[in-house]
């Protein structure tokens, strides 16, 4: 007996058949899978089609059977074969820490060659590195990105993930401000900003004095010189902002930003 097997790599539920040569003497076959699983089938039926869910190493054996004349013993020979199961998977993970700049670390298993497609307006953007980053800028919305991995072998498999871009850019200064009034939202002189990566503002008073400096957007001008007790006195202060957006084309010709602010004392 001797068995045939149409491709002895596979990758995971991929149809192989299973031919079995025999000689005539055989009425029927079983076949022992490798899985727990077994078909037997009736001369002359002799092929079967089969695939394995499973990545592994298969051994298939062939036991054809037949029915002996009287007084002769029964002989049965025995055909062995292996299947091979590849497989492969994909998956990525998502760094967020530079958005709308978003980088994508390729974690998938068994692959050799891979394929993103990353959604994105007006057209969508396809690599074929390993690890990639996209600037969605400030396309504000979910966007979804796919991973395609192949194994050597030809095995596919796919991933997409949705990546919600917040980003957006945006500056904005107010002209007044009330620190000693029992209002927590207007104690300090605050910029509200988006999606800088450089921030600078200094204020001055009417003299030319510099009474407070910062570049940090979270640290305000609460009315005291250098935000260290020191009260600066009711009255107009000149204020210039120097900035610069993340990633974006806005910064050309980007010029400081300068006015008045009024600091309100009861």
């Amino acid at each position: 007996a001797d068995l045939e097997i149409s491709d002895t790599i596979v990758c995971p539920y991929e149809t192989f058949s299973l031919t079995a040569h025999v000689d005539t003497i055989y009425t029927g076959y079983m076949w022992e899978l490798g899985d727990g699983e077994t078909i037997s089938r009736n001369f002359p039926d002799s092929v079967i089609n089969y695939s394995y869910s499973q990545s592994g190493v298969y051994q298939i054996k062939l036991i054809p059977d037949f029915n002996p004349p009287p007084f002769i013993p029964k002989c049965v020979d025995t055909a062995y074969g292996t299947v091979t199961v590849v497989d492969v998977v994909a998956d990525f993970d998502i760094d967020s820490a530079n958005a709308p700049n978003f980088c994508f670390n390729n974690t998938s298993t068994g692959a050799s060659s891979y394929e993103w497609n990353v959604e994105d307006d007006p057209s969508n953007a396809s690599y074929f590195e390993e690890n990639i980053c996209h600037n969605w800028d400030d396309r504000l919305g979910e966007w979804e990105v796919c991973l395609y991995a192949t194994s050597a072998e030809g095995c596919i498999d796919t991933i997409c993930k949705i990546i919600p871009n917040r980003f957006s850019k945006q500056i904005k200064v107010y002209n007044v401000f009330t620190p000693d009034v029992n209002d927590p939202l207007n104690k300090e002189f605050v910029i509200d900003a988006d999606g800088l990566e450089y921030y600078n503002i200094k204020i001055f008073n009417r003299w030319g004095e510099r009474v407070f400096e910062s570049e940090d957007i979270n640290i305000s001008w609460n009315g005291t010189v250098n935000n260290e007790g020191v009260e600066c006195p009711e009255g107009s202060y000149f204020y210039i902002i120097n900035y610069r957006f993340k990633f974006g084309e806005d910064n050309e010709g980007l010029e400081p930003i300068e006015g008045l602010v009024d600091l309100i004392r009861n």
